[in-house]
């Protein structure tokens, strides 16, 4: 159904959401990167909570996966537009103590 309604403009980006989030749910974290990194390159809104909401689950996704570089840098970057955006502050500091 989700992939059905990304087909419709008014319903796409969030339809695709959805779609990473069900990928990340199975533990299908490749899948759910590249649904979520397409959501981003079409959302043309950076800094809204759709844009925060596609880059958080970006960065779940590559944590999961066990990529905390690329996870930390998404969440760093949420960050700088909201320190106060979910729990991202909680995971910068997990991951700056993983990575240093």
């Amino acid at each position: 159904m989700f992939q059905e309604a990304q087909k419709d403009p008014r319903h796409k980006i969030s339809a695709m959401d959805k779609i990473g989030l069900c990928f990340f749910m199975k533990g299908w974290f490749t899948d759910s990167i590249d649904v979520f990194t397409q959501a981003i390159e079409t959302y043309k809104i950076q800094d809204d909570n759709i844009a925060k909401e596609l880059r958080y689950n970006l960065a779940c996704s590559y944590e999961e996966q066990g990529d905390t570089e690329k996870a930390l840098e998404i969440y760093r970057k949420i960050a700088q537009l909201d320190f106060a955006f979910k729990d991202v502050h909680q995971r910068v500091d997990k991951l700056r103590n993983v990575n240093d």
